[in-house]
Protein backbone atom coordinates (compact mmCIF):
# COMPACT_ATOMS: atom_id res chain seq x y z
CA UNK A 1 0.00 0.00 0.00
CA UNK A 2 2.64 2.25 0.26
CA UNK A 3 3.86 2.87 -2.61
CA UNK A 4 0.39 3.97 -3.77
CA UNK A 5 -0.09 6.63 -0.67
CA UNK A 6 3.36 8.42 -1.37
CA UNK A 7 2.83 9.19 -5.24
CA UNK A 8 4.20 12.72 -6.12
CA UNK A 9 1.24 15.16 -5.18
CA UNK A 10 1.51 15.80 -8.79
CA UNK A 11 0.15 12.99 -9.89
CA UNK A 12 -2.69 12.73 -8.05
CA UNK A 13 -3.71 16.39 -8.82
CA UNK A 14 -3.26 15.37 -12.80
CA UNK A 15 -5.90 12.65 -12.66
CA UNK A 16 -8.45 15.00 -10.29
CA UNK A 17 -7.91 17.21 -13.91
CA UNK A 18 -8.62 14.42 -15.76
CA UNK A 19 -11.74 13.50 -13.99
CA UNK A 20 -12.90 17.36 -13.99
CA UNK A 21 -12.40 17.58 -18.00
CA UNK A 22 -15.07 14.01 -17.68
CA UNK A 23 -17.18 15.86 -15.74
CA UNK A 24 -17.97 19.00 -17.80
CA UNK A 25 -17.60 16.76 -21.24
CA UNK A 26 -14.61 18.20 -22.38
CA UNK A 27 -12.62 15.39 -22.13
CA UNK A 28 -11.94 14.48 -25.88
CA UNK A 29 -9.28 12.00 -27.70
CA UNK A 30 -6.70 14.95 -27.75
CA UNK A 31 -7.68 15.63 -24.08
CA UNK A 32 -7.08 12.25 -22.75
CA UNK A 33 -4.25 11.43 -24.85
CA UNK A 34 -2.58 13.84 -23.26
CA UNK A 35 -3.02 11.83 -19.65
CA UNK A 36 -2.22 8.80 -21.45
CA UNK A 37 1.17 8.44 -19.06
CA UNK A 38 -0.88 8.88 -15.90
CA UNK A 39 -4.04 6.31 -16.87
CA UNK A 40 -1.78 4.06 -18.25
CA UNK A 41 0.37 3.97 -15.17
CA UNK A 42 -2.53 4.07 -12.49
CA UNK A 43 -2.33 1.70 -10.01
CA UNK A 44 -5.25 0.66 -7.48
CA UNK A 45 -4.67 2.79 -4.92
CA UNK A 46 -4.33 5.60 -6.84
CA UNK A 47 -7.83 5.44 -8.67
CA UNK A 48 -9.40 4.39 -5.58
CA UNK A 49 -7.98 7.63 -4.16
CA UNK A 50 -9.29 9.21 -6.65
CA UNK A 51 -13.01 7.92 -6.87
CA UNK A 52 -12.78 8.73 -2.59
CA UNK A 53 -12.02 12.63 -3.84
CA UNK A 54 -14.80 12.82 -5.99
CA UNK A 55 -17.28 11.18 -3.34
CA UNK A 56 -16.06 13.48 -1.11
CA UNK A 57 -16.61 16.65 -2.78
CA UNK A 58 -20.40 16.01 -2.13
CA UNK A 59 -21.76 15.11 -5.85
CA UNK A 60 -25.41 13.96 -6.21
CA UNK A 61 -24.34 9.87 -6.33
CA UNK A 62 -26.55 9.06 -9.98
CA UNK A 63 -24.01 11.82 -11.38
CA UNK A 64 -21.18 10.53 -9.00
CA UNK A 65 -21.86 6.84 -10.56
CA UNK A 66 -21.79 8.40 -13.81
CA UNK A 67 -18.92 10.04 -13.52
CA UNK A 68 -16.85 7.26 -11.94
CA UNK A 69 -18.15 4.60 -14.92
CA UNK A 70 -16.44 6.64 -17.78
CA UNK A 71 -12.98 7.20 -15.65
CA UNK A 72 -13.14 3.49 -15.00
CA UNK A 73 -13.74 3.00 -19.01
CA UNK A 74 -10.49 5.20 -19.40
CA UNK A 75 -8.59 3.29 -16.99
CA UNK A 76 -10.04 -0.50 -17.51
CA UNK A 77 -6.76 -1.32 -20.01
CA UNK A 78 -4.10 -0.49 -17.49
CA UNK A 79 -6.14 -2.22 -14.72
CA UNK A 80 -7.12 -4.99 -16.33
CA UNK A 81 -3.17 -5.84 -17.38
CA UNK A 82 -2.54 -5.32 -13.29
CA UNK A 83 -5.02 -7.71 -12.32
CA UNK A 84 -4.10 -10.31 -14.99
CA UNK A 85 -0.66 -10.46 -13.39
CA UNK A 86 -1.68 -10.42 -9.92
CA UNK A 87 -2.72 -13.30 -8.31
CA UNK A 88 -4.68 -13.22 -4.73
CA UNK A 89 -2.53 -13.67 -1.97
CA UNK A 90 -5.07 -14.40 0.76
CA UNK A 91 -7.85 -17.24 0.72
CA UNK A 92 -9.99 -14.41 1.62
CA UNK A 93 -9.49 -12.96 -1.54
CA UNK A 94 -9.42 -15.87 -3.40
CA UNK A 95 -12.97 -17.16 -2.08
CA UNK A 96 -14.33 -13.43 -3.20
CA UNK A 97 -12.66 -13.78 -6.93
CA UNK A 98 -13.79 -17.45 -7.42
CA UNK A 99 -17.65 -16.27 -6.18
CA UNK A 100 -17.61 -13.43 -8.83
CA UNK A 101 -16.03 -15.60 -11.59
CA UNK A 102 -19.10 -18.23 -10.82
CA UNK A 103 -21.58 -15.16 -11.36
CA UNK A 104 -20.22 -13.57 -14.16
CA UNK A 105 -20.67 -17.66 -15.87
CA UNK A 106 -23.86 -17.69 -15.07
CA UNK A 107 -24.54 -13.72 -16.36
CA UNK A 108 -22.89 -15.41 -19.62
CA UNK A 109 -25.19 -18.08 -20.39
CA UNK A 110 -28.45 -14.65 -20.40
CA UNK A 111 -26.54 -13.62 -23.68
CA UNK A 112 -27.40 -16.14 -26.10
CA UNK A 113 -30.74 -15.51 -25.24
CA UNK A 114 -31.27 -11.76 -25.26
CA UNK A 115 -29.39 -12.54 -28.70
CA UNK A 116 -32.66 -15.05 -29.66
CA UNK A 117 -34.99 -12.48 -28.56
CA UNK A 118 -33.23 -9.82 -31.22
CA UNK A 119 -33.48 -12.06 -33.68
CA UNK A 120 -37.45 -12.47 -33.52
CA UNK A 121 -36.72 -16.00 -34.90
CA UNK A 122 -41.04 -16.96 -34.53
CA UNK A 123 -42.67 -17.34 -31.47
CA UNK A 124 -41.30 -20.87 -30.35
CA UNK A 125 -38.20 -19.35 -30.48
CA UNK A 126 -39.17 -16.12 -28.51
CA UNK A 127 -40.77 -18.59 -25.67
CA UNK A 128 -37.27 -20.52 -25.60
CA UNK A 129 -35.06 -17.22 -25.41
CA UNK A 130 -37.71 -16.08 -22.03
CA UNK A 131 -37.47 -19.59 -20.11
CA UNK A 132 -33.58 -18.98 -20.56
CA UNK A 133 -33.89 -15.79 -19.59
CA UNK A 134 -35.70 -16.74 -16.65
CA UNK A 135 -32.63 -19.49 -15.93
CA UNK A 136 -30.83 -16.70 -15.63
CA UNK A 137 -32.90 -14.70 -13.00
CA UNK A 138 -33.32 -18.25 -10.92
CA UNK A 139 -29.32 -18.66 -11.54
CA UNK A 140 -28.64 -15.00 -10.42
CA UNK A 141 -30.52 -15.69 -7.01
CA UNK A 142 -26.91 -16.81 -5.23
CA UNK A 143 -25.59 -12.56 -6.41
CA UNK A 144 -27.34 -11.31 -2.62
CA UNK A 145 -24.92 -13.84 -1.05
CA UNK A 146 -22.24 -12.10 -2.46
CA UNK A 147 -23.22 -8.48 -2.04
CA UNK A 148 -24.14 -8.93 1.82
CA UNK A 149 -20.30 -10.67 1.97
CA UNK A 150 -19.04 -7.34 1.12
CA UNK A 151 -21.45 -4.85 2.64
CA UNK A 152 -21.21 -6.59 5.95
CA UNK A 153 -17.44 -7.64 5.79
CA UNK A 154 -15.32 -6.65 3.23
CA UNK A 155 -16.53 -2.67 3.27
CA UNK A 156 -15.66 -2.22 7.07
CA UNK A 157 -12.34 -3.68 6.43
CA UNK A 158 -11.76 -1.76 3.81
CA UNK A 159 -12.99 1.67 5.70
CA UNK A 160 -10.73 0.57 8.47
CA UNK A 161 -7.47 -0.27 6.54
CA UNK A 162 -7.58 2.46 3.45
CA UNK A 163 -7.80 5.97 4.29
CA UNK A 164 -9.20 6.50 1.11
CA UNK A 165 -12.18 4.31 1.75
CA UNK A 166 -15.22 5.85 0.15
CA UNK A 167 -15.29 4.21 -3.20
CA UNK A 168 -17.19 1.81 -1.11
CA UNK A 169 -20.17 3.94 -1.08
CA UNK A 170 -20.03 4.00 -4.81
CA UNK A 171 -19.74 0.34 -5.24
CA UNK A 172 -23.06 -0.35 -2.84
CA UNK A 173 -24.76 2.33 -4.72
CA UNK A 174 -24.42 -0.32 -7.42
CA UNK A 175 -25.02 -3.09 -5.66
CA UNK A 176 -28.30 -1.61 -5.43
CA UNK A 177 -28.64 -1.02 -8.78
CA UNK A 178 -28.30 -4.61 -9.69
CA UNK A 179 -30.91 -5.72 -7.39
CA UNK A 180 -32.92 -3.59 -8.64
CA UNK A 181 -32.38 -4.29 -12.10
CA UNK A 182 -32.83 -8.28 -11.03
CA UNK A 183 -36.17 -7.98 -9.63
CA UNK A 184 -36.92 -5.66 -12.55
CA UNK A 185 -36.23 -8.36 -14.92
CA UNK A 186 -38.20 -11.24 -12.65
CA UNK A 187 -41.28 -9.07 -12.79
CA UNK A 188 -40.97 -8.55 -16.49
CA UNK A 189 -40.67 -12.07 -17.21
CA UNK A 190 -43.49 -13.43 -14.89
CA UNK A 191 -46.12 -10.32 -16.04
CA UNK A 192 -45.72 -11.91 -20.05
CA UNK A 193 -46.66 -8.70 -21.15
CA UNK A 194 -42.99 -6.99 -21.47
CA UNK A 195 -42.57 -6.41 -24.82
CA UNK A 196 -38.46 -7.20 -26.26
CA UNK A 197 -37.57 -3.34 -25.96
CA UNK A 198 -38.25 -3.24 -22.18
CA UNK A 199 -36.28 -6.88 -21.76
CA UNK A 200 -33.58 -5.67 -23.50
CA UNK A 201 -33.27 -2.58 -21.23
CA UNK A 202 -33.64 -4.52 -18.53
CA UNK A 203 -30.97 -6.64 -19.19
CA UNK A 204 -28.56 -4.39 -20.60
CA UNK A 205 -28.85 -2.19 -16.97
CA UNK A 206 -28.53 -5.16 -15.12
CA UNK A 207 -25.58 -6.32 -17.21
CA UNK A 208 -23.73 -3.20 -16.59
CA UNK A 209 -24.09 -3.40 -12.49
CA UNK A 210 -22.49 -6.60 -12.10
CA UNK A 211 -20.30 -6.26 -14.73
CA UNK A 212 -19.00 -2.94 -13.39
CA UNK A 213 -19.15 -4.34 -9.62
CA UNK A 214 -16.78 -7.59 -10.28
CA UNK A 215 -14.30 -5.68 -12.43
CA UNK A 216 -14.34 -2.92 -9.88
CA UNK A 217 -13.66 -5.66 -6.76
CA UNK A 218 -11.14 -7.37 -9.11
CA UNK A 219 -9.03 -4.84 -10.49
CA UNK A 220 -9.25 -2.34 -7.31
CA UNK A 221 -10.90 -3.40 -4.57
CA UNK A 222 -9.00 -6.56 -3.79
CA UNK A 223 -5.79 -5.56 -4.73
CA UNK A 224 -5.74 -2.28 -2.14
CA UNK A 225 -7.08 -4.74 0.50
CA UNK A 226 -4.92 -7.24 0.22
CA UNK A 227 -1.81 -4.73 -0.08
CA UNK A 228 -3.26 -2.65 2.97
CA UNK A 229 -3.93 -5.42 5.60
CA UNK A 230 -1.47 -7.13 8.28
CA UNK A 231 -0.04 -10.58 7.43
CA UNK A 232 -3.23 -13.15 8.71
CA UNK A 233 -6.18 -10.35 9.28
CA UNK A 234 -8.06 -11.18 5.87
CA UNK A 235 -7.85 -14.81 6.50
CA UNK A 236 -9.25 -14.63 9.99
CA UNK A 237 -12.29 -13.16 8.55
CA UNK A 238 -12.99 -16.35 6.47
CA UNK A 239 -15.41 -17.16 9.14
CA UNK A 240 -17.27 -14.32 8.92
CA UNK A 241 -17.43 -14.16 4.67
CA UNK A 242 -19.05 -17.94 5.42
CA UNK A 243 -21.38 -16.92 7.32
CA UNK A 244 -23.64 -15.80 4.14
CA UNK A 245 -23.90 -18.97 2.74
CA UNK A 246 -22.52 -20.65 0.07
CA UNK A 247 -24.48 -18.28 -2.57
CA UNK A 248 -22.12 -19.09 -6.05
CA UNK A 249 -19.20 -20.07 -4.64
CA UNK A 250 -17.58 -23.12 -6.41
CA UNK A 251 -18.08 -25.92 -4.20
CA UNK A 252 -14.22 -26.92 -3.99
CA UNK A 253 -12.82 -23.26 -2.85
CA UNK A 254 -16.40 -23.48 -0.38
CA UNK A 255 -14.30 -26.65 1.36
CA UNK A 256 -11.62 -25.28 1.33
CA UNK A 257 -12.58 -21.74 2.81
CA UNK A 258 -15.12 -23.62 5.42
CA UNK A 259 -11.85 -25.72 6.43
CA UNK A 260 -9.38 -22.62 6.69
CA UNK A 261 -12.27 -21.00 8.44
CA UNK A 262 -12.13 -24.05 11.27
CA UNK A 263 -8.52 -23.81 11.65
CA UNK A 264 -6.95 -20.25 10.91
CA UNK A 265 -6.05 -17.63 12.80
CA UNK A 266 -8.15 -14.34 13.68
CA UNK A 267 -11.47 -14.43 15.51
CA UNK A 268 -14.25 -11.91 15.77
CA UNK A 269 -13.19 -10.85 19.48
CA UNK A 270 -10.20 -9.28 18.03
CA UNK A 271 -12.47 -7.11 15.96
CA UNK A 272 -14.58 -6.28 18.58
CA UNK A 273 -12.46 -5.89 21.30
CA UNK A 274 -10.58 -3.58 19.26
CA UNK A 275 -13.21 -1.08 18.82
CA UNK A 276 -14.87 -1.89 22.71
CA UNK A 277 -15.53 1.90 24.42
CA UNK A 278 -14.79 -0.03 27.57
CA UNK A 279 -15.88 -2.89 29.85
CA UNK A 280 -18.96 -3.41 31.76
CA UNK A 281 -18.26 -3.94 35.51
CA UNK A 282 -18.81 -7.95 37.06
CA UNK A 283 -19.46 -8.06 40.77
CA UNK A 284 -16.96 -9.77 42.50
CA UNK A 285 -19.23 -13.42 42.20
CA UNK A 286 -18.88 -12.84 38.22
CA UNK A 287 -22.55 -11.21 37.70
CA UNK A 288 -23.01 -8.32 35.30
CA UNK A 289 -24.94 -5.84 38.00
CA UNK A 290 -28.41 -4.85 36.15
CA UNK A 291 -31.47 -2.54 37.37
CA UNK A 292 -33.25 -5.13 38.58
CA UNK A 293 -30.90 -8.08 39.72
CA UNK A 294 -27.54 -9.55 38.34
CA UNK A 295 -26.90 -11.94 35.75
CA UNK A 296 -23.65 -13.84 34.22
CA UNK A 297 -22.52 -12.37 31.02
CA UNK A 298 -22.95 -15.73 29.34
CA UNK A 299 -26.24 -15.83 30.64
CA UNK A 300 -27.16 -12.52 29.77
CA UNK A 301 -25.66 -13.05 26.31
CA UNK A 302 -28.25 -15.70 25.72
CA UNK A 303 -30.96 -14.25 26.54
CA UNK A 304 -30.46 -11.41 24.19
CA UNK A 305 -29.86 -14.37 21.45
CA UNK A 306 -33.12 -15.96 22.58
CA UNK A 307 -35.27 -12.65 22.35
CA UNK A 308 -37.57 -12.63 19.46
CA UNK A 309 -35.85 -9.42 18.03
CA UNK A 310 -33.37 -8.28 15.89
CA UNK A 311 -31.32 -5.98 17.71
CA UNK A 312 -28.28 -3.37 17.00
CA UNK A 313 -27.09 -0.34 19.13
CA UNK A 314 -25.18 2.39 18.06
CA UNK A 315 -23.39 4.72 20.10
CA UNK A 316 -23.83 8.55 21.01
CA UNK A 317 -20.50 8.75 18.73
CA UNK A 318 -22.65 7.29 15.73
CA UNK A 319 -20.65 3.81 15.61
CA UNK A 320 -22.06 0.19 16.09
CA UNK A 321 -21.05 -0.96 19.54
CA UNK A 322 -23.34 -4.31 19.87
CA UNK A 323 -25.71 -6.58 18.00
CA UNK A 324 -27.73 -8.87 18.51
CA UNK A 325 -26.43 -12.60 17.43
CA UNK A 326 -29.76 -15.27 17.66
CA UNK A 327 -31.94 -16.88 15.51
CA UNK A 328 -34.53 -14.19 15.44
CA UNK A 329 -32.14 -11.99 12.89
CA UNK A 330 -33.98 -10.30 10.11
CA UNK A 331 -30.72 -8.08 8.83
CA UNK A 332 -27.62 -9.35 8.20
CA UNK A 333 -24.79 -8.50 10.46
CA UNK A 334 -21.03 -9.40 10.67
CA UNK A 335 -18.41 -8.77 13.74
CA UNK A 336 -16.83 -6.42 11.18
CA UNK A 337 -19.29 -3.70 11.71
CA UNK A 338 -18.21 -3.32 15.31
CA UNK A 339 -16.66 0.56 15.46
CA UNK A 340 -17.93 1.16 12.10
CA UNK A 341 -19.62 4.53 11.26
CA UNK A 342 -23.42 4.35 11.05
CA UNK A 343 -23.12 6.43 8.19
CA UNK A 344 -20.83 3.86 6.32
CA UNK A 345 -23.44 1.05 6.88
CA UNK A 346 -26.14 2.15 4.75
CA UNK A 347 -26.32 2.84 1.02
CA UNK A 348 -25.61 6.43 -0.03
CA UNK A 349 -29.40 7.04 -1.04
CA UNK A 350 -31.07 6.70 2.96
CA UNK A 351 -28.29 7.51 5.03
CA UNK A 352 -29.50 10.85 5.32
CA UNK A 353 -31.99 9.95 6.68
CA UNK A 354 -30.84 7.70 8.97
CA UNK A 355 -28.35 10.32 10.63
CA UNK A 356 -31.34 12.83 11.35
CA UNK A 357 -33.43 10.51 13.35
CA UNK A 358 -30.09 9.93 15.24
CA UNK A 359 -29.78 13.76 15.47
CA UNK A 360 -33.46 13.93 16.48
CA UNK A 361 -32.54 11.74 19.11
CA UNK A 362 -29.40 13.34 20.37
CA UNK A 363 -31.27 17.03 20.14
CA UNK A 364 -33.96 15.60 22.78
CA UNK A 365 -36.53 16.37 20.10
CA UNK A 366 -37.88 12.63 19.67
CA UNK A 367 -37.46 9.49 21.39
CA UNK A 368 -37.94 6.96 19.33
CA UNK A 369 -38.84 6.71 15.33
CA UNK A 370 -41.31 3.56 14.19
CA UNK A 371 -40.84 1.99 10.30
CA UNK A 372 -42.78 -0.66 8.81
CA UNK A 373 -41.66 -2.39 5.61
CA UNK A 374 -42.03 -5.79 3.51
CA UNK A 375 -38.86 -8.09 3.69
CA UNK A 376 -38.90 -10.69 1.10
CA UNK A 377 -42.91 -11.00 2.02
CA UNK A 378 -42.49 -10.65 5.55
CA UNK A 379 -44.11 -8.35 7.29
CA UNK A 380 -41.13 -6.47 9.68
CA UNK A 381 -41.93 -3.47 12.62
CA UNK A 382 -38.62 -1.50 12.77
CA UNK A 383 -37.86 0.91 15.99
CA UNK A 384 -35.31 3.54 16.54
CA UNK A 385 -35.00 4.08 20.59
CA UNK A 386 -33.10 7.12 21.92
CA UNK A 387 -31.50 5.31 25.21
CA UNK A 388 -30.74 8.22 27.87
CA UNK A 389 -28.80 8.22 30.93
CA UNK A 390 -30.25 8.43 34.40
CA UNK A 391 -29.96 12.72 33.75
CA UNK A 392 -31.04 12.59 30.40
CA UNK A 393 -27.99 12.10 28.80
CA UNK A 394 -27.87 10.76 25.04
CA UNK A 395 -25.79 7.26 25.18
CA UNK A 396 -26.80 6.22 21.46
CA UNK A 397 -29.55 4.47 19.43
CA UNK A 398 -30.88 0.88 20.16
CA UNK A 399 -32.38 -0.73 16.16
CA UNK A 400 -35.10 -3.01 17.41
CA UNK A 401 -36.90 -4.62 14.35
CA UNK A 402 -39.10 -7.46 14.73
CA UNK A 403 -41.39 -9.87 12.34
CA UNK A 404 -44.53 -9.43 12.87
CA UNK A 405 -45.68 -11.81 10.05
CA UNK A 406 -47.50 -14.37 12.13
CA UNK A 407 -48.57 -11.79 15.03
CA UNK A 408 -50.84 -10.35 12.43
CA UNK A 409 -52.58 -13.03 11.56
CA UNK A 410 -53.61 -14.24 15.39
CA UNK A 411 -57.35 -13.69 16.56
CA UNK A 412 -59.45 -15.01 19.70
CA UNK A 413 -57.30 -16.00 22.08
CA UNK A 414 -55.05 -18.95 23.59
CA UNK A 415 -54.86 -19.13 27.09
CA UNK A 416 -52.21 -20.26 29.44
CA UNK A 417 -54.85 -22.82 30.60
CA UNK A 418 -54.98 -24.61 27.63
Amino acid sequence: MGEWLERPEGRAARLRELAEAVRTGGADRALVDSFRADIDAAEPGEVAALVDALAAEGLPMAALKSLVAKLMNLFHDSLEAGAAGRAATTAFVRLLDAENGAILAVLETGKVHALALKDSGGPEARESALAGLSRLVDGLAGLEAHYLRKENVVFPLFERLFPHWRCVQVMWSVHDDARRELAALANLLASGKADDRELHASLGRLYFAVNANAFRERCVLHPVLERAAPPGLLDGKLGELTGFGRGLVPEEVWEASLERARTGAGTAAETAGAASPGHVPVTAAGLIPLDSGSLPAATLDLILKALPLDCTFVDADDRVRWFSNGTHRIFPRSPAIIGRAVRNCHPAESVDRVLAILESFRSGRKDSEDFWIRVKGRFVMIRYIAIRGPSGDYLGCLEASQDLTESRALEGEKRLAE
